[in-house]
């Protein structure tokens, strides 16, 4: 089998700005090796996946309670 996909970088970050709001930055950089799909199609579900990440994330994230 070949390789699918080339993920060269994955960076997540965190950062409290003030109460009760957090900075979020989520970096990837991937080379998915399908070249049976046009380019368009492919930054289309590239972009819908990585808003479903990020809606995922930010609803888990409402739930963590922060004790101080």
């Amino acid at each position: 089998k070949g390789v699918r996909m080339d993920m060269k970088l994955l960076g997540i970050e965190l950062k409290p700005l003030e109460q009760n709001k957090t900075g979020f930055v989520f970096v990837v950089n991937m080379d998915l090796k399908l070249k049976f799909l046009p380019l368009s199609l492919l930054n289309w579900l590239t972009r819908k996946a990585g808003q479903l990440v990020i809606d995922r994330i930010s609803k888990h994230a409402r739930k963590i309670e922060v004790n101080q």
